[in-house]
């Protein structure tokens, strides 16, 4: 199974002008599932970056499966983005797996979501509008406080806010957070 970059080069697509906001669009997610784009019922699109062997990453893969289960019925459509280029589909998919991921996956291999999201680290969301605006970049939450230094509960849940005030029509409390985790590289995929 070839993995095709996920829907959300539909971010990319709307962004030019070719696809409109609101418009199907289908790609394959690591399993080889269809998976549709918005279909006008969708009001805030998240990407959450990751990468298979990060710590953190998969540390906070808990907190990322319940934000998808509980906005999900709400409005909010999530993708898990992994942000490592030469990742193996078959990886990416036995890593989905193992981690019940509650939402498609998808591997970019070209670095164009995390290029249009702007992400730095994984993991770390991006939540676009329906006219693919980026209205948060940055952390799940702060359950680590720096590279090694857990805390045993996060004191801000930085996406789930984001996430209820854009479903409720309003401006996230923050535009961007720091996130803390491991670092996507920029360098073209290997042949």
């Amino acid at each position: 199974m070839t993995v095709k970059p996920l829907l959300f080069l539909l971010l990319a697509l709307v962004a030019a002008g070719s696809v409109r906001a609101g418009e199907m669009v289908a790609a394959a997610d690591v399993a080889g599932r269809l998976v549709v784009g918005n279909d006008g019922r969708v009001k805030a699109t998240v990407l959450i970056f990751l990468a298979h062997d990060c710590p953190i990453s998969n540390a906070l893969v808990p907190e990322m499966n319940r934000l998808a289960t509980h906005f999900g019925p709400l409005g909010a459509a999530f993708y898990f983005v992994y942000a490592e280029r030469d990742l193996a589909d078959a990886d990416a998919a036995r890593h989905a797996r193992e981690f019940a991921l509650a939402a498609p996956a998808t591997v970019d291999r070209a670095g164009t979501l995390v290029a249009r999201a702007g992400a730095k680290v994984t993991p770390e969301a991006a939540v676009f509008s329906r006219a693919s605006e980026v209205l948060y970049r940055g952390r799940i939450n702060d359950l680590f406080a720096a590279l090694g230094q857990k805390r045993a509960e996060p004191t801000t849940h930085d996406l789930r806010d984001a996430l209820a005030a854009v479903l409720a029509g309003q401006a996230p409390p923050a535009a961007t957070t720091p996130a803390i985790g491991c670092y996507i590289s920029t360098k073209p995929r290997n042949p």
